[in-house]
């Protein structure tokens, strides 16, 4: 499956069987921005708007499961983990959501959201244990976002995605261009 939310008109769900491209379903929406979708293992689509919005929509038919608000301009592609929370990194913000119905996941009555140090358009790569986030500083989060930490000798300009290699390192781009 293909899933596209693009900035000029439409978001969809295409197939390819290898020789040909069909349309599973398409929607026309009003020009807004939006960052790229992600397709979970149990057929959500997932993606973020420039309004804040996030929203998801069952991939194979095209119906939508749930909206949920970030409060924040949302560039970058979300991030699942298998336990089913979404992790949507806004325009200065991580937060995390339930993927069944699109709530704000609560931890110890507290919201699951935390300031980013400076703004970000960088997706967020996640792990069975960790996020991490490129910022101007290489953010690493457990799911629950209670133990972070950052690498300050990494200096991000909040664009490039980190990338999780086969080894298990982490990549990212350094504003001087060097991984």
């Amino acid at each position: 499956l293909i899933a596209i939310a693009d900035n000029l008109c439409s978001i969809g769900v295409f197939e390819w069987n290898g020789t040909d491209l069909s349309v599973l379903w398409r929607q026309e929406h009003g020009f807004a921005n939006h960052s790229s979708a992600v397709i979970l293992p149990d057929g959500l689509m997932v993606f973020g708007r420039q309004d804040g919005k996030v929203l998801a929509f069952d991939a194979l038919t095209g119906v939508k499961k749930w909206e949920y608000n970030a409060g924040q301009a949302v560039f970058a592609t979300p991030a699942a983990s298998l336990d089913k929370h979404i992790f949507i990194v806004s325009k200065d913000q991580i937060q995390v959501i339930n993927a069944l119905d699109g709530t704000l996941i609560q931890n110890d009555k507290l919201p699951r959201k935390l300031s980013l140090m400076g703004s970000t358009h960088s997706s967020p790569a996640v792990t069975a244990n960790r996020v991490y986030v490129s910022t101007f500083e290489m953010l690493t989060l457990t799911h629950d976002l209670k133990t972070r930490g950052h690498d300050t000798n990494f200096h991000g300009n909040g664009l490039s995605s980190a990338a999780i290699g086969r080894d298990a390192a982490i990549y990212g781009v350094d504003v001087d261009g060097t991984i």
